[in-house]
């Protein structure tokens, strides 16, 4: 009865390490091919959320109407791509979510130089009340708003530079240009008060 402990015992580890000294491979099922795609996917959805809620205010308030109907069209497609994921259809998912981001970046593009035209104009303007009283608080306001009119221009040209897959960085980096150029216009009303 010992022995027979102890043989199958010995039998059952020399199974296991036959099984662990073997190479297994992993199985190619065609969710394992698509698996990036989702991840990817998945992403990018995520990102295109941020996207719409921070264009949704800009669009409502100051938004022509040609910037509408992108918004419209772009929205459109993020709703066929989700549909698409939630099937898992997750290459033909990818590609709405392509054509919705180039929607959105035709966008940014439009919106970033209407911002920073719009805060220019208004610096501009704000400036020669500025100097003439002399304010040092005002001028530091001024000198901000200028500075960060300066870096939304950079920040455009980088995103415009930026290599043509890069959808969502490229994305990000208009919206930070949106916002600085929204900060510069902000520094204009308050040195205008402030003087």
């Amino acid at each position: 009865m010992i022995f027979k402990k102890i043989v199958t015992t010995v039998l059952s580890a020399l199974i296991v390490l036959l099984m662990l000294s073997q190479i297994s491979y992993p199985q190619r099922t065609k969710s394992s091919l698509h698996a990036g795609n989702q991840r990817h996917s998945e992403k990018s959805l995520k990102d295109n959320v941020y996207f719409f809620n921070f264009f949704n205010t800009t669009i409502s308030n100051t938004g022509t109407e040609e910037e509408k109907t992108i918004f419209i069209e772009a929205a459109r497609r993020d709703l066929i791509s989700r549909m698409l994921y939630m099937k898992f259809a997750f290459n033909p998912a990818m590609n709405e979510i392509r054509i919705t981001q180039q929607l959105l970046i035709n966008l940014c593009n439009k919106i970033a130089l209407r911002e920073i035209d719009s805060a220019t104009a208004l610096l501009n303007e704000v400036a020669p009340e500025v100097l003439k009283t002399g304010n040092q608080a005002s001028k530091k306001y001024m000198s901000l708003g200028y500075r960060n009119t300066d870096w939304a221009k950079k920040l455009m040209m980088m995103s415009d530079n930026l290599t043509e897959k890069n959808y969502s960085v490229r994305i990000y980096e208009y919206i930070k240009a949106i916002k600085n150029a929204k900060y510069s216009r902000r520094y204009a009303l308050i040195a205008l008060i402030e003087n």
